[in-house]
């Protein structure tokens, strides 16, 4: 097509440049969901899809299947998505699909119908709910959606079905149609709305295949060998069609494949971990009592010694080898460790636990020498990049309610960058 007017003057544009907000939205993401690089494109593409104001409003915003061994970060990514959307790692609604192996329960989805037991008229008052309280008709009512998100002003629902591969096929069946329509009819006759929600689907499918493909024998010898990314995709491929049809697989709109952690990995997430004790340190307790915690990289490498390669057993072992000793040492009965003092943290190498010393009042002193505050004095609060303390309107039928929360999470709505 020719235009008629030749003077126009057209400006190329970047349709691939991401926003500010996407940017500080997906490094969140990455200092939390650590080791699992295509973890970061199911966040890009939610938030994309989120904030497009052009997408496809009869669907949810996205249907993700994660696929991959045990304790890899599979439901992490949901947690940590419900934790950058709404300040909270558990603002989501979270499924067993192995609880819904038998036909008749898919009933505490549904709800149950007139006449049975369990079953709730939604136009009787007697039933009306608070804000606080739970929806006992269906796991994933309007209301029970609502409530997940703990009174974010964002208005996205997580929804985290785990093990996915493990339910019937009635199951699988009722959220073929979710992902396709995003609407949901319950056995009371309300329609649930997921177009503003993020599923997150886990599994292990392929796994048991892969575990044997890395292990199998060469000759006269039996040895692990690691495998191609090729050889992967395609054992995952293979078991997702012999498991889901293709009509299920086309409404996903992203399938990624989590790979077994290194001891790389583990240490990276050792690191991220005691930054996260850090930080609690710094937002829990009072300029009074705020203390600077370093940790020595022979005490990380005692922690990895007793984990192996799962995130499950290294939270564990940093919990009763880092946070225990260090609640007796906080103590109010016996405390140890003062406002402002420096602990450090480290192993001798021999014995079977931590070393804990403490430098009365050298805190602020190591926060200057690494970087850290240097306002003269521990701060209670920490600066907020992103956003405002939010409040979410609540559209009932009969009135409208408000309910506030205090700022926890990133916001990036408005992005305020500071220096």
């Amino acid at each position: 097509m020719t235009m008629k007017n030749s003077t126009m003057n057209f400006k190329p544009l970047d349709a691939l440049a991401p926003s500010p907000g996407e940017l500080a939205f997906i490094q969140e993401f990455g200092a939390r969901v650590i080791a699992q690089p295509d973890a970061l494109e199911v966040a890009r593409l939610a938030y994309r899809s989120y904030k497009n104001p052009l997408r496809d409003k009869s669907r949810p915003i996205g249907v993700y299947y994660l696929v991959g061994p045990s304790r890899t970060g599979k439901s992490l990514t949901g947690e940590v998505l419900a934790e950058i959307f709404h300040g909270d790692r558990n603002a989501l609604i979270r499924i067993q699909a192995s609880d819904y192996e038998e036909d008749h329960q898919i009933l505490d989805i549904k709800g149950a119908p007139p006449s049975y037991i369990g079953y709730r008229d939604p136009h009787d008052p007697k039933n009306k709910l608070d804000i606080s309280d739970e929806d006992p008709t269906s796991i994933v009512s309007n209301h029970n959606l609502r409530r997940a998100r703990r009174g974010s002003k964002e208005k996205v629902n997580i929804v985290i079905i785990e093990e996915f591969e493990k339910s019937t096929y009635d199951f699988y069946k009722l959220w073929m149609g979710v992902f396709d329509k995003g609407k949901l009819k319950l056995a009371n006759g309300q329609t649930v709305d997921f177009t503003n929600t993020i599923f997150i689907l886990t599994s292990n499918l392929g796994t048991d295949e892969l575990e044997k493909l890395s292990s199998a024998q060469l000759g006269f010898q039996r040895g692990e060998r690691t495998l191609s990314p090729d050889e992967i995709k395609s054992v995952v491929q293979t078991a997702m069609r012999r498991r889901f049809r293709r009509e299920f697989r086309n409404r996903l709109d992203k399938i990624v494949i989590f790979r077994q952690l290194t001891k790389v990995d583990m240490r990276n997430i050792v690191d991220a971990e005691i930054k996260q004790v850090s930080e609690r340190i710094f937002l829990q307790m009072s300029s009074a009592t705020y203390f600077v915690m370093k940790v020595e990289d022979s005490a990380k490498t005692f922690l990895l010694a007793k984990c192996g390669t799962e995130i499950a057993e290294l939270k564990r072992v940093i919990n009763q080898e880092l946070m225990m000793p260090l609640g007796r040492l906080l103590d109010e009965e016996n405390c140890q460790i003062q406002g402002n003092d420096l602990l450090l943290i480290s192993h001798d190498g021999k014995s079977d636990m931590l070393s804990f010393a403490v430098a009365a009042g050298a805190g602020e002193e190591q926060e200057k020498e690494d970087g850290g505050n240097t306002s003269g004095s521990p701060t209670k609060h920490p600066p907020q990049p992103f956003g405002t303390p939010q409040r979410e309107q609540w559209d009932d039928e009969d009135e409208a309610r408000q309910v506030s929360r205090p700022h926890r999470g990133v916001f990036f709505g408005d992005l305020e960058i500071l220096d």
